[in-house]
C-alpha cells in the first residue's frame, strides 16, 4: 500500500550498468534511470516502445505520448549531450530479425530513440514519465540510484467519476462511469454538438471538440480527496465521408512514405497509381505520409478502400508544416458502400505533410488496412 516503489537491477560485463525503476507520487510518476560505466565510449540508443502517438515537447527536450484521452510527458536528463529521434516501432536495419521475438510487438507502433555517447567516466541517463494532468516539478539534480529511498505515506486510490455524460442534453450511448473513451458520428464538422456532464467531483477540464483538438471533446474530473487522482473522458467525433468531390485542386505529393510494407506487391506506389485494383496494405495502425514539397493550403482528402463496398475503414488525418510536429484535423470512417473515392472536407489548414493514419476496419478479427487510393486537395 506504499505510495512509492523502487527496483534496482545491476548488469555486469565489460560495460557495467545499474538500472533503477521508481513509482512515486501515489504511483503516478514513473522514473527509469541508468548508470553506465564502460571501458570505451560507445554510441547508445535508449528506446521507449509505445503504441501511443509521439511528438516533441515545446522545449525540444521532452516527448509527449498521446493515446485516446491520455497524455504523458517524458522528461529526459543525461550527463552527456543527447538527441531525441522519433521513429516507427520497427527493428533497426542492423538488428537481428527473429519473428518469434517480434511477434509480441504488433501493437508497438512508435519508438522514442534517445541517442548519446557514453564516456569512460560514467554516464547517467534519467527519464521521468508524468501524466499531463499532474502538477509535478522535475528535480533539478539527478539522485544516484544507491541513494533512492521510499518516503512514508499510504496510497490514496479514491477517485471521483462522471455520473452522466451528455451530448445535446442526451446521455451518450453506452455510458458508464468507468468507461473513458467514446465515439460519436456526425455528418460534417459543422455538426459537432455540445458536451456536458454531471459529477460529484471537481471538473478540472471541459474542452469542447474543435478543429484545433482533432474534434475530440475532453472532460477531466479531479478527486475531492486527492487532487492528483484524475478521471479522464473523451469523445471523438467521427465524420462520415461524402461521394461529392470537394472544392480545391488535387495536390500531387513530391514524395510518399509509409510506416510499413509487409507485402511488396501491395506497396506505397499503389496509393497514387490511379487504379482501384491495386492497394497498399499493412497491419495494425499504419501511416502514410504525403510530402507536398512545400507548405500549402489543404482542405480535403479523397480515399478509396479495397473491398470498400463490404467494409468500413476508420482513419484520421494529421497535418504538419515541418514533418516533426503533427496535429489531427479530423477523424472519419468510410461508408462501406463504395470501392471508389470517398471524400472528406474540412476547414483549410497550412501543411506540407499530410498523414493518413489508419485505425482499423469493420472486419471482425482482422488487423489489416488496405487502401487503394489516397488524394490530397487544396490550393
Amino acid at each position: 500500500s506504499s505510495k512509492h516503489i523502487y527496483l534496482k537491477l545491476k548488469m555486469t560485463q565489460k560495460t557495467k550498468a545499474t538500472r533503477g525503476f521508481m513509482l512515486s507520487n501515489s504511483r503516478k510518476v514513473f522514473t527509469v534511470q541508468d548508470e553506465i560505466y564502460s571501458e570505451k565510449s560507445h554510441e547508445a540508443h535508449w528506446l521507449w516502445h509505445t503504441p501511443a502517438q509521439t511528438s516533441l515537447g515545446a522545449d525540444g527536450k521532452s516527448v509527449i505520448l498521446s493515446q485516446g484521452n491520455k497524455k504523458v510527458t517524458l522528461y529526459f536528463d543525461c550527463s552527456v549531450p543527447y538527441e531525441i529521434v522519433l521513429r516507427r516501432g520497427v527493428p533497426f536495419e542492423t538488428s537481428p530479425s527473429n519473428p518469434a521475438q517480434l511477434s509480441g510487438l504488433t501493437d508497438v507502433e512508435n519508438l522514442v530513440d534517445v541517442v548519446f555517447t557514453t564516456n569512460t567516466e560514467g554516464t547517467t541517463f534519467r527519464c521521468i514519465a508524468v501524466p499531463q494532468d499532474m502538477e509535478y516539478i522535475i528535480p533539478e539534480t539527478v539522485t544516484p540510484i544507491d541513494e533512492w529511498n521510499i518516503p512514508d505515506g499510504e496510497l490514496d486510490l479514491r477517485y471521483d467519476y462522471l455520473s452522466d455524460l451528455r451530448i445535446n442534453g442526451v446521455t451518450i450511448d453506452g455510458f458508464s462511469p468507468q468507461t473513458s473513451e467514446y465515439s460519436y458520428m456526425v455528418n460534417s464538422p459543422s455538426d459537432i454538438p455540445e458536451v456536458d456532464c454531471t459529477t460529484d467531483g471537481i471538473v478540472a477540464v471541459k474542452e469542447q471538440a474543435t478543429a484545433q483538438n482533432g474534434y475530440t471533446a475532453v472532460i477531466k474530473v479531479r478527486s475531492r480527496y486527492n487532487e492528483d487522482n484524475i478521471s479522464s473522458y473523451s469523445i471523438v467525433f467521427t465524420v462520415n465521408t461524402s461521394s461529392s468531390k470537394p472544392s480545391g485542386i488535387e495536390l500531387a505529393p513530391a514524395e510518399v512514405n509509409v510506416s510499413a510494407m509487409p507485402q511488396p506487391e501491395n506497396g506505397k506506389a499503389n496509393l497514387t497509381d490511379s487504379s482501384f485494383d491495386t492497394r497498399w496494405a499493412a497491419m495494425g495502425r499504419p501511416e502514410a505520409v504525403y510530402d507536398l514539397g512545400s507548405v500549402k493550403s489543404v482542405n480535403a482528402v479523397g480515399i478509396s478502400i479495397y473491398l470498400g463496398n463490404e467494409r468500413r475503414q476508420n482513419f484520421a488525418i494529421d497535418i504538419s508544416e515541418d514533418g516533426k510536429t503533427y496535429s489531427t484535423v479530423i477523424a472519419a470512417v468510410t461508408s462501406g458502400t463504395s470501392n471508389e473515392y470517398e471524400y472528406l472536407e474540412f476547414a483549410p489548414v497550412n501543411a506540407r505533410y499530410v498523414k493518413l493514419r489508419c485505425l482499423g476496419t469493420s472486419v471482425t478479427g482482422s488487423s489489416w488496412n488496405s487502401i487503394t487510393e489516397f488524394r490530397v486537395f487544396g490550393q
